[in-house]
């Protein structure tokens, strides 16, 4: 079996996907702008590495489109409700009965007192 180097080394001819709305889970469906934005920021990320930066001017303006990309990607609309929804949960988890005990266990003064009264044996018994 002889296979082509030509069809081995050249590149795919169709552009990445990443089409999600076949999908049924909403936190996904809602990430499908913000992936589209990183598979463009990934081609032209690609399309200049493979060539050599040839001046600072050309790697300025790359710096620039990351930027712009990440910001975009950063403030979509479907990035913003996700961020929210994560904010409630993790408040909801805070101010909530389990969070809420969690948290006075962990940020509780006594510890202090009580790690010092165990140094303090520590050092005159060990």
């Amino acid at each position: 079996m002889e296979f082509s180097k030509m069809g081995i080394i050249a590149a795919s001819t169709k552009a990445p996907d990443a089409s999600v709305r076949s999908q049924r889970s909403e936190v996904i469906s809602q990430l499908g702008p913000a992936v589209q934005v990183a598979l463009q920021f990934q081609r032209i990320l690609s399309v200049v590495s493979l060539s050599v930066l040839p001046s600072k001017f050309v790697a300025w303006q790359t710096l620039v489109a990351s930027r712009v990309a990440s910001h975009t990607a950063y403030n979509c609309k479907s990035v913003r409700r996700l961020r929210k929804k994560l904010e409630y949960e993790f408040f909801t988890f805070v101010l909530g009965s389990g969070g809420n005990s969690l948290f006075c266990i962990m940020f509780w003064p006594g510890w202090w007192i009580l790690g010092f009264v165990a140094l303090a044996i520590w050092s005159c018994v060990g």
